[in-house]
């Protein structure tokens, strides 16, 4: 039993290690990214997170969270513009609009951190966005935001 489990479970054996059929996917994306469809998805994902930051950056009630460089990141996050007075009352109302959101047909998430994280970032809704978006889409998740957090904060 320990033979097998030695001679084909190295990537597995030591926390540090990545395993193998990791270091090879990421290997191919990074091949694919460097061909000239994935400079074109990458030119299109940047467009589109571009369009969706416009776009969110209109939504009444929630702050875009920036930092240096995140313009162009496919990941948004953002924060009640008003929190409440705790960070659990700021969390149920994020997940309010998630759920709203849900049932929208958009899925975002509500990240929790541990309790032993000393430097935790506020409350918020984080959204990804990806190069087979449309502009359609892309207006239908600012209106389905617009409209959870209009009933979510009324």
């Amino acid at each position: 039993i320990v033979e097998p489990q030695r001679l084909s479970g190295s990537g597995y054996c030591f926390s540090a290690s990545l395993p193998p059929y990791l270091a090879t996917s990421a290997s191919q994306s990074l091949c694919a990214m460097s061909q000239p469809e994935g400079r074109a998805r990458m030119a299109q994902l940047r467009k589109n997170a571009a369009s969706m930051r416009k776009m969110l950056a209109k939504v009444p009630g929630l702050v875009l969270q920036h930092a240096p460089g995140s313009e162009q990141s496919p990941i948004i996050h953002m924060h009640l513009a008003k929190p409440p007075s705790t960070e659990l009352a700021a969390k149920q109302l994020l997940m309010r609009i998630a759920d709203h959101m849900l049932e929208l047909g958009v899925l975002v998430g509500v990240p929790h951190y541990a309790d032993i994280h000393k430097r935790r970032p506020p409350p918020g809704l984080h959204l990804c966005v990806t190069a087979l978006l449309t502009e359609e889409d892309i207006k239908a998740v600012g209106d389905a935001l617009n409209k959870a957090v209009k009933q979510v904060l009324r």
